[in-house]
């Protein structure tokens, strides 16, 4: 099984079967320790029973992790085909779930711009203004200023990505003409219109990256 770090493609999936298996196994080594004792003392009252009461609770904080994640649904590849089509230069992450106050709301995608933040869930029924909110307030009290938008229409959710990621291009194709405008008076002056391996600026990138790390820390 292949290792999948949060926000990767697929991280959903993995994590249930993590989640799984870490329940199963703490159970069964629960199971096995009372069995023991059962077996060895012939009575219940003994110290394998105590020991294994005592790892019912590192078992059952694992379950609550499975169940945690259970009810959310991860990314189709028929969404992340069409979303990284749209979406050049944005930060793209997936299967994310997002802490809140009253009850965790799970996304298929999330797109991160320099001053937006966009996500798509399949939940209908989670709070949007919660979900807008409380992101907005958690990346503000970490130094990151950006709007925040929950979508549940998938081609909603691509269009205002697609926007996003055209307004990012025409930015860095304006930072690529003043930066020339500039080298003409000073031709050792590395502004933050530098560019990167991908044709995006350092700045705008770094801009990206922070904001993607703030919202990720908000995520379980």
């Amino acid at each position: 099984m292949e290792k999948r770090k949060k926000g990767d493609f697929g991280y959903l999936r993995y994590r249930k079967k993590i989640n799984l298996i870490k329940t199963i196994a703490a159970f069964a080594v629960v199971a096995a320790v009372l069995i023991i004792g059962l077996v060895v003392y012939k009575t219940r009252a003994n110290a394998f029973t105590v020991a294994a009461i005592v790892l019912v609770l590192p078992a059952a904080k694992m379950a609550v992790g499975y169940f945690v994640v259970m009810p959310h649904n991860p990314a189709s590849e028929d969404l992340k085909s069409k979303l990284e089509a749209e979406s050049g230069g944005l930060g793209l992450y997936y299967d994310l779930i997002f802490s809140n106050s009253k009850k965790p709301i799970g996304t298929q995608a999330v797109a991160v711009s320099e001053t937006a933040v966009i996500a798509l869930s399949d939940e209908k029924k989670a709070d949007k203004k919660l979900f807008e909110t409380s992101l907005k307030e958690f990346m503000q009290n970490d130094g990151r200023k950006v709007n925040v938008t929950l979508y549940f229409d998938e081609k909603q959710f691509i269009a205002r990505a697609k926007k996003l990621s055209d307004s990012l291009a025409c930015s860095d194709e304006s930072g690529k003409k003043e930066k020339n405008g500039d080298n003409k008076e000073n031709v050792n002056d590395k502004s933050s219109y530098d560019k990167n391996s991908d044709g995006t600026r350092s700045a705008d990138n770094m801009t990206i990256q922070k904001n993607a790390r703030s919202l990720l820390g908000m995520c379980l």
